[in-house]
């Protein structure tokens, strides 16, 4: 059974893995930066957040990237992103033994 000492450990490892992210809209991939990282006990939350100035439209993916720009984590459930407005995507891990 692992201590929660190193449930802790692994999440933050996995916090410290994801630097940056991207979105897509249509068949273009946009680059975006974390807004927020949060880590709380063995729970990542990582944000993406699109300005007014982003490019607007359905988000039908949003991606977390590592420094090298290998794909952490990925979320499909569309979005609507309206022109003029922001749009906050958060992605939350919770690391558990099963």
């Amino acid at each position: 059974m692992l201590t929660q000492l190193a449930l802790t450990r692994i999440a933050s490892f996995i916090d410290g893995q994801i630097v940056s992210g991207d979105f897509r809209i249509g068949s273009t991939t946009y680059p975006a930066n974390l807004r927020r990282s949060i880590l709380d006990g063995t729970t990542i939350r990582k944000q993406i957040y699109l300005t007014q100035n982003d490019p607007y439209g359905t988000v039908d993916r949003a991606r977390l990237l590592t420094s090298d720009g290998q794909v952490f984590a990925e979320r499909t459930d569309t979005k609507e992103h309206e022109h003029g407005k922001g749009l906050l995507l958060e992605f939350r891990i919770t690391v558990e033994e099963v």
